[in-house]
């Protein structure tokens, strides 16, 4: 095809913007047309290229010109009208200023010849007379001056000018701007003119206006006749045609944005996509400038869906998905979807009949199969339904939405203000919003909606958008009235937890700068975040990586949350009764009693249609008919009837519940249902099977307890699932004159659980000390936390169940539930700081210690006794419990042999001898007491027929400066505990006992919290040289082949031990004997070969274990033997050279529900489960966990035990924790055994076992 005539006008000079899908080649004889989806170019002959690209091109004639293969615009079939940067429509003939790009050829140098310029419009005399002598027709780099400062701040909606105020800057009469932008009619909300910053050279995306219109508010409904007079002339659109505006104006290309409201849009109309929502961040190129960059930007915000996030915290307008913005009666102007397969994510976006708001774009089709999740990938099944705590305490309940909940979500979209729906639809009239909400929730969609309901009622939502990859974008919306509850962060939260299973590990999000509060909810959750600026919004990106910070914000919130819903547990202001008797031993009526006697200052009624009053108490016939509301309400009534009391109580407004019924396993399904209503109703229970709840000291004054007394005011904290151990616990203190700020007898714990209760205990300034009985805790590790978090300011001790295979069935019977194993527990109470203690005597002995003493120094014990038995006995236990008793200084004993008697042995224990004077042994404790090489000393005396220095212990303990601990012994002793008081009103005094056992167990509490506190803070970790990525691909793998789980074959397992570069014996995989057969000659010399049997996990036992073997015909016979016998269920072998002999170690990992990865240490081979202690551990460890970890064993304080290589043993450990808590598909992983000699440590057999994560 030749050069085209002068009629054509190709490639006019006349233009004013080149087409935005044909580009010239700038070569001199073609043009190339440039695909926007493969940026391809296809050459065709043409005029030569322009001196720029022009920027308006005409046809010539008005009927279009027939379908060419030149590039030009002109001749091309898809030509469309391009967008002008005025505000006007352009009109033939005008004049047009030509930007310049190249002196020597284009448009300039065809005038120059004589040629005629194809496309031109009539240019004036100066412009001719330019271009005859060879000049560009235009200056070069004139460009439009800049708007004013005031304007752009008027186009923006900031500013003085801003809506909502005057001329002046002061509120009071709204501005031009903002009564027109409210207007009815086809004008009001337009989006502003050619004030608004375009996305140019420099690539930022438009700024927003998100209240007013244009610089110019008279020329856009002009441009808008103009266009809709162009189209009822037909003119033609071809398929690359730029659509005409929603208002009528050409050049307003809308691409729906990834997470709702407007995309990127070429210019901006009224505001920037998504704010209460958030977006998809446009990728770095379009921030870096340039018109290819924000090409780049629109390109990937058209890949991807509508979503948006939304802000709780404060705002209920939630962010994005989907719609343009609009106005009333306007359409988005739309480009046409590009021909060929969809793009991952993309979809199109369809135009409506015509009606008011922004429409929305439509939800893509069903995913293709290219977008399905590889082989081996998690499984994308919705979450469970999950309860969580807002703010204000109140329950809510997170479940994955469907179609059916259609109704409630639009529900929801329309209780949102006008400000909360331009945050969340970045326009004020979105249209179609059940449209949207019908295809997001349809599972076709291929994503994710979590609703929150509290009270039943849909307070908020929030969607899950994979995009590929590790990669998904996120949207919110939350109810404006239950604003800054914490709605939009406890969705998130869940929605995270959910992202991680399904393999996504990158949140991105695109938020309105002015959208604050929603920011405050991203950067809030403590993952780590990366922030873009984005035109007129931020682009985030929250990285799932749960680090410190994340759980520490996460455990602060929850603290909060906690302590805010036992309010009206612990604080009521009003308390009702429900079945109170007329009988004296009637549980009900017991409580009554309480409650009178604890002096309750707030309203108490009973619930009883068979009496008028009982106790000096009104009752009522339900609890409907209570007068005024019910913070309290205690259910004293037989199971069968506890489901319809407690729907009873829902729908009056009760806020809490104290469940003392038991009996809940003899009904079927009565736990569930009762568990079902109280999360309906937003309530909090404590029970079944409980004896109450007290709070005796003030503002409360509460004893909602059948127990028969009311406890003393304290500052202890006691919280037990048995009403034995509260009654025990409070007749032992009692006696030793220590009383409680609150008791929770939480029973089965269907609700409220220990770790709420430690949680309120943190919030409360009245509590110094917390006493824990818990026999089953589902979420152990979140009770670690929170015991942590309260451990570093106030001791927490716990009495610790089911240590024994009897005391955990045993347990497992009395709650109802299962109990939680010992060694998890060992774990999480090491972890978190919690000093576990065995029976009743010791802890009430260490209570008071704590209570009554400063904790132990660094240092040794010492005993101080005038009995040389009671002192053996006491260095006895002492040694049992892993007290130092080391001997004194020879400057220290020479002070104590001034003050002794002669016959006096200084040594440690100290023995004063029968006849010391009350005096003498006062002052000789007191030189132990000052003496900062002393961590605490025990005093074992009995009186003689010649003296008792007891009564003189007290006395030494006060005059001591900054002393020791005391635990005094008292052989001859009345009561098994008592307190010798040091000052009268003094709160201080010193804890007596009548056995050095006991007396030894409650200082080495005392002891262990020391030791706790000295730790070093730092967190775990990660080893070096670890492989994440290498280590993840190796479990997708298994699980691709067996998606259910299963263990990892040898050769798996070298790359994972790989990955975490864990020494291990180098082992050649074998399938067949000839391969065993040439592994063991390829090492040459003795082997060890070992069999891989399906269902077969120890080789030894089984028979699969040969060594050493020196032949290879040897090893083949032994493979093809084991091979015979195991038929099908074979695997192969492996072949191993010979490992050094050592000490073998047992390291292993495995994951408990409710503790999540637990790591271990002990003795390994064959007799591991004979031999010696194990100690376990919360994965990850820290350098101190692994200091104790091996302290623990017992293994390494011996002689042969320091020569080994503890440091390559901590490093296995190590690197052990941070497999098993780094991959939670890791059910089980094995070293063992171990081998450990001085030079190093190697594995020599390891084991693991992956699944899938739970839904």
């Amino acid at each position: 095809m030749g050069a085209p005539s002068s009629s054509t006008r190709c490639c006019p000079a006349g233009g004013r913007r080149p087409c935005r899908r044909w580009r010239p080649s700038w070569t001199a004889t073609a043009c190339a047309p440039t695909s926007s989806r493969t940026g391809s170019r296809t050459a065709a002959p043409c005029c030569g290229p322009p001196a720029r690209p022009p920027r308006r091109c005409w046809p010539a004639s008005a009927r279009r010109p027939a379908p060419t293969r030149c590039s030009c615009r002109a001749s091309s079939p898809s030509w469309t009208p391009p967008r002008r940067a005025g505000p006007g429509p352009a009109r033939p003939g005008a004049r047009h200023r030509l930007p310049h790009r190249a002196a020597d050829g284009g448009h300039a140098a065809a005038a120059a010849a004589g040629r005629p310029r194809a496309g031109a419009a009539p240019l004036g005399a100066a412009r001719a007379r330019r271009a005859e002598r060879g000049r560009p027709a235009a200056r070069p780099g004139r460009r439009r001056r800049r708007p004013p400062r005031a304007r752009l701040q008027r186009d923006r909606g900031v500013g003085r000018h801003a809506p909502g105020h005057d001329r002046g800057g002061q509120p009071g009469r709204r501005c031009r701007l903002a009564d027109r932008q409210r207007r009815p009619g086809p004008r009001g909300g337009a989006p502003p003119g050619r004030g608004a910053r375009r996305l140019g050279r420099r690539g930022a995306a438009a700024a927003p206006a998100p209240l007013g219109r244009g610089r110019d508010l008279r020329r856009p409904h002009r441009r808008r006749g103009a266009a809709l007079r162009r189209r009822r002339r037909g003119r033609p659109r071809g398929a690359g045609a730029r659509a005409l505006g929603g208002d009528g104006r050409r050049g307003r290309r809308h691409h729906p944005g990834p997470l709702g409201g407007a995309g990127l849009h070429r210019r901006a109309r009224g505001g920037v996509p998504g704010t209460a929502g958030t977006r998809l961040r446009a990728p770095p190129a379009a921030a870096a400038g340039g018109r290819g960059a924000a090409r780049a930007a629109q390109r990937a915000a058209r890949r991807l869906r509508p979503g948006g996030a939304g802000g709780a915290g404060g705002r209920g307008g939630g962010a994005g998905p989907p719609g343009p913005r609009g106005r009333p009666g306007a359409r988005p102007a739309l480009r046409r979807p590009p021909v060929g397969p969809a793009q991952p994510g993309g979809g199109p976006v369809r135009q409506d009949k015509d009606g008011p708001g922004a429409e929305i774009p439509e939800a893509p089709p069903a995913a293709p199969a290219a977008d399905a999740p590889a082989p081996g990938a998690p499984r994308r099944t919705p979450p469970r339904p999950a309860r969580v705590l807002l703010r204000d305490g109140v329950p809510a309940l997170i479940t994955a939405l469907g179609p059916d909940d259609e109704a409630e979500l639009v529900e929801l979209h329309t209780r949102l203000s006008d400000r909360d729906r331009y945050l969340r639809f970045a326009t004020l009239h979105p249209r179609d919003v059940a449209g949207y909400v019908r295809r997001t929730l349809d599972p076709s969609y291929g994503g994710l909606t979590l609703g929150a309901r509290v009270r039943g009622r849909l307070v908020g939502a929030v969607q899950l958008l994979p995009a590929g990859g590790e990669l998904a974008e996120v949207a919110a919306v939350v109810d404006p009235g239950e604003r800054h509850e914490g709605v939009a962060t406890a969705l998130l939260e869940e929605l995270a937890a959910t992202a991680l299973r399904w393999g996504v590990r990158r949140l991105q999000a695109y938020v309105l700068a002015e959208n604050g509060p929603m920011m405050q909810v991203l950067t809030g959750l403590g993952m780590p975040l990366e922030t873009v600026s984005a035109g007129g919004g931020v682009s985030l990106e929250v990285v799932l990586e749960p680090g410190d910070r994340y759980w520490t914000a996460s455990e602060t919130r929850f603290r909060t949350a906690a302590a805010a819903g036992l309010a009206p547990l612990l604080r009521p202001g009003s308390v009702v009764v429900v079945g109170a008797g007329r009988g004296e031993r009637s549980v009900g009526r017991s409580v009554l009693r309480s409650l009178r006697a604890a002096g309750f200052p707030g309203p108490v009624h009973a619930v009883n249609p068979s009496a008028g009053e009982l106790e000096g108490y009104p009752c009522h016939r339900s609890v409907a008919d209570v007068p005024g509301p019910v913070d309290l309400a205690v259910l004293a009534v037989p199971a069968v009837g506890i489901e319809a009391v407690v729907e009873e109580c829902g729908r009056a407004g009760v806020r809490g519940l104290v469940v003392l019924s038991g009996g809940f396993p003899a009904v079927p399904g009565l736990a569930g249902r009762v568990r079902a209503l109280v999360d309906r109703y937003g309530m909090r229970m404590v029970g079944p099977n409980s004896v109450g709840v007290a709070a005796p000291g003030a503002p409360a004054l509460l004893d909602a307890t059948f127990a028969g007394r009311t406890p003393p005011t304290g500052d202890l904290g006691l919280v037990a699932q048995s009403g034995g151990v509260v009654l025990a616990a409070l007749a032992a203190w009692q006696r030793i004159g220590l009383g409680v700020s609150a008791v929770a007898a939480i029973g089965d714990a269907h609700d409220v659980g220990a770790r709420d209760l430690l949680a309120w205990f943190d919030e409360d300034p009245g509590t110094r000390l917390v006493v824990l009985y818990a026999e089953s805790e589902p979420d152990l590790r979140g009770l670690a936390r929170t015991a942590e978090h309260l451990a570093r300011r106030m001791p927490v001790l716990a009495l610790e169940p089911g240590t024994s295979a009897a005391g955990a069935r045993a347990a497992a019977s009395h709650t109802a539930r299962s109990a939680t194993p010992h060694a998890v527990r060992e774990a999480a109470y090491a972890a978190a700081g919690i000093q576990g203690v065995g029976e009743l005597g010791t802890l009430s002995a260490a209570v008071a210690l704590l209570q009554g003493q400063p904790l132990p120094r660094p240092g040794t014990v010492v005993v101080l006794t005038n009995l040389g038995g009671g002192g053996v006995l006491a260095a006895d236990a002492c040694a049992a419990e892993g007290l130092p008793l080391e001997p004194l200084p020879e400057d220290l004993r020479a002070r104590l042999e001034a003050v002794l008697p002669p016959l006096a042995s200084t040594a440690n224990p100290v023995d004063t001898g029968a006849a010391v004077p009350a005096d003498a042994f006062a002052a000789a404790l007191r030189e132990l007491l000052e003496d900062r090489r002393v961590g605490a000393v025990l005093t074992v005396t009995a009186p003689t027929g010649v003296s008792d220095p007891g009564p003189a212990v007290a006395g030494a303990v006060a005059a001591a400066r900054d002393p020791a601990p005391v635990v005094d012994v008292r052989f001859a002793g009345a009561d098994p505990l008592c307190r010798l008081p040091l000052e009268p009103g003094s709160d201080r005094f010193v804890p007596s006992v009548t056995e050095p056992a006991l007396a030894a167990r409650a200082l080495a509490v005392a002891w262990r919290r020391a030791a706790w506190l000295r730790r070093p803070g730092c967190g775990a970790v990660p080893p070096e040289g670890v492989d994440v990525v290498a280590a993840r691909a190796v479990v997708a793998a298994v699980l691709a082949r067996a998606p259910g789980g299963d263990w990892l074959l040898p050769y798996e397992v070298g790359a994972l031990c790989a990955a975490a570069a864990l020494p291990v014996v180098p082992a050649t995989w074998a399938p067949t004997p000839a391969d065993a057969a040439a592994a063991a000659a390829a090492l040459g010399g003795p082997v060890a070969v070992k069999g891989t049997v399906r269902g077969v996990v120890h080789k030894g036992d089984a028979g699969l274990l040969r060594l050493p073997v020196s032949d290879p015909a040897e090893v083949a016979a032994t493979v093809t033997g084991w091979q015979e016998r195991a038929g099908e269920a074979w695997l192969g072998a492996v072949v191993q050279p010979l490992a050094e002999a050592g000490d073998e170690l047992l390291v292993g990992a495995v994951r408990d529900a409710a503790a999540g990865a637990v790591v271990l240490l002990g003795p390994g081979g064959r007799a591991t489960d004979a031999l010696g202690h194990r100690v376990h551990r919360l994965a990850p460890v820290t350098d101190a966990d692994v200091e104790e970890m091996l302290r623990g064993t017992g293994l390494f304080g011996t002689a042969h035990g320091r020569t080994l290589a503890t440091g390559a043993v901590g490093d296995c450990l190590r690197r052990v924790a941070w497999l098993a808590d780094a991959l939670p598909e890791v059910r089980e992983l094995d070293v063992n055994p171990l081998v450990v000699t001085p030079g190093g440590a190697r594995a020599l057999d390891v084991r693991v076992q992956v699944g899938p994560l739970p839904a």
